[in-house]
């Protein structure tokens, strides 16, 4: 698909062998360019993988078509609330595929945790 060097992520140093999800499945770090965004997109740049150029919504549509992909790492699509809508089909299997975080959550030594919203 394009992915300059895709490896399997190390447990290593906390532990030996691959890291896995607590299913047992393979966590797999595959970079890519630069992404596109919509705004990038003209007839001669269609971000959909040629000469490895993806648009960020056709790059997480692609991954997740592939036979055991479950979850991917492209934070796109949907914002929380908007995938929370229950006219967007939210719970009728129609599945709202990848989305936007919300709120990101940062561990500080002291042992609080410190909140940044999505604006």
């Amino acid at each position: 698909m394009g992915s300059s060097a895709p490896v399997v992520r190390s447990g290593l140093p906390s532990k030996a062998g691959e890291c896995v999800t607590d299913n047992g499945m393979w966590i797999i770090d595959a970079p890519f360019a630069p992404l596109l965004t919509p705004d990038d997109l003209s007839a001669r740049r269609q971000g959909k993988g040629a000469n490895g150029e993806w648009e960020v919504q056709a790059l997480a549509d692609e991954l997740l078509k592939i036979p055991g992909v479950v979850e991917i790492g492209l934070f796109c699509g949907f914002n929380g609330a908007q995938a929370a809508d229950p006219g967007l089909g939210l719970g009728l299997g129609l599945g709202l595929g990848a989305q936007k975080p919300v709120a990101a959550y940062f561990g500080m030594p002291d042992g609080q945790v410190q909140v940044q919203h999505a604006g």
